[in-house]
């Protein structure tokens, strides 16, 4: 299974941050596949969700945060 996560650089920016680095961590530790893309502006979530999902045939989950 593809595993796909998608994060705002607006998110980013702020105190959540912390949160995201203790996430990847966790996901590293685990050895859990996983790719991270970074939004530029609205609506680039959504095209990167299209892009992600018309690139595989896998089942792929996407997680939106921020």
């Amino acid at each position: 299974m593809k595993r796909c996560i998608s994060l705002s650089i607006q998110w980013l920016e702020m105190e959540s941050l912390k949160i995201w680095k203790k996430a990847k961590e966790i996901l590293k530790s685990k050895a859990v596949p996983h790719e991270v893309f970074f939004t530029r502006e609205k609506g680039h979530a959504l095209r990167l969700t299209k892009e992600i999902l018309s690139g595989t045939n896998q089942d792929t989950r996407v997680i939106a945060v921020g």
